[in-house]
């Protein structure tokens, strides 16, 4: 899912400012190419948490809007997920075939 990088966010906090925008120029530019096969992995992933919380997506999204589900960090990596599979669809139906 998303750019193959070695970096994890919990790492990144000791990292020197300059070490760290060349991290970040490593994600924008992974971000910027059109994912190959990755919308299954990133499905089997959602799945793990509709599994594990016991409620799929768009109740997700209900309970986050109504207030009902407390954004957690598990919660929000279930977000930035479904955030993720939506932009994905959205550059594979707008590029050129």
């Amino acid at each position: 899912m998303g750019p193959r990088t070695r970096h994890k966010i919990s790492d990144l906090t000791s990292r020197p400012v300059p070490e760290l925008r060349g991290v970040l120029r490593e994600l924008v530019r992974g971000s910027r190419t059109l994912p190959n096969g990755e919308l299954p992995e990133l499905d089997a992933k959602i799945r793990k948490y509709e599994s594990r919380f016991g409620f799929d997506s768009q109740t997700l999204l209900a309970r986050v809007k109504s207030g009902e589900q407390r954004e957690t960090w598990e919660v929000c990596e279930w977000l930035l997920l479904l955030d993720l599979r939506e932009s994905i669809a959205a550059r594979r139906s707008s590029s050129p075939r």
